[in-house]
């Protein structure tokens, strides 16, 4: 015999059992979870040595992409592939995810201790230290900025301005890197934008809210403009502009040793910008 059927009529809600339907279709979360967003900034190498490096002026904006969709317009280049959940947790290029309200007190730039780069399609990928002249040149021709709705700008100044919250500190040997004269490993320095803690950031003293798409304030970028084109020289001035240095340390061969060094095919420097805040958002539907 086969199965009947049967409706069964809805049951009327008492004002009792309403009443706790609708607290929980109000509640939400409420999380300190940041959004945080990276670009790079890639001098490549001109000449046939000695060498310079250059980067002419534009802008960079974090938060311009999501994940799996392209980064030009943070500075990175097609063949650098698609965003990852370590580049940015965006799930919308300039939006919040999934209707959340963001309620932001703060921003920070923390300096990536070495970029990736892939300079063309299959080639493998350079994984460049930060360098120093190259990162003290981005601070003193880079202005930053907050842009909502790509109208409304809050200038937030130079690099240095904005501290960053987290980050490595000190230092580590480089193990694969070029040996010193003693055949000592080279050791590789963690760059910090400030103390790397949880509450160094740029305050914003009224905050303001990043809101969902199809609100008023719902498109949010950090805008990086380099004002400035900047050279750099292999050998570190126009005084001192060296090319390759072949290794001459023979044991018992020479007096003095040299230490080879190939100068890279290019300097890169990514930063990885934090808005500090509170993520609000509501509980899924339960009816």
């Amino acid at each position: 015999m086969a199965p009947r059927i049967q409706q069964i009529p809805q049951l009327n809600l008492s004002p009792i059992e309403l009443a706790q339907l609708r607290a929980m279709k109000a509640q939400q979360f409420v999380l300190p979870w940041p959004y945080f967003s990276k670009v790079k900034f890639v001098a490549p190498r001109a000449g046939q040595g000695p060498y310079t490096y250059t980067l002419p002026t534009g802008k960079r904006l974090a938060f311009s992409y999501a994940i799996n969709q392209d980064r030009l317009a943070a500075g990175y280049l097609a063949s650098d592939g698609p965003a990852t959940p370590a580049d940015t947790n965006l799930t919308q290029q300039s939006a919040t995810t999934s209707g959340e309200e963001v309620a932001v007190r703060g921003v920070a730039i923390s300096i990536m201790p070495a970029a990736f780069h892939v300079r063309a399609p299959g080639a493998a990928t350079a994984i460049r230290p930060v360098d120093a002249q190259f990162l003290a040149a981005l601070d003193g021709a880079v202005s930053t900025a907050l842009v909502l709705n790509s109208n409304q700008r809050f200038n937030m100044g130079l690099l240095h301005f904005l501290a960053g919250a987290g980050g490595f500190m000190g230092g580590s040997p480089s193990l694969i890197g070029s040996g010193a004269l003693a055949g000592e490993p080279r050791g590789a320095e963690f760059v910090n934008n400030g103390w790397p803690v949880r509450s160094n950031f740029m305050r914003i003293p009224e905050g303001f809210t990043w809101r969902p798409s199809g609100n008023a304030d719902a498109q949010l970028n950090v805008e990086f403009e380099l004002q400035r084109a900047i050279t750099l020289y292999s050998g570190g001035s126009p005084e001192n502009n060296f090319t390759d240095v072949v290794a001459n340390n023979a044991f018992d061969a020479v007096a003095t040793g040299t230490q080879g060094y190939a100068y890279p095919e290019e300097l890169a420097i990514e930063l990885c910008v934090e808005l500090i805040g509170t993520v609000t958002s509501k509980r899924s539907d339960v009816s």
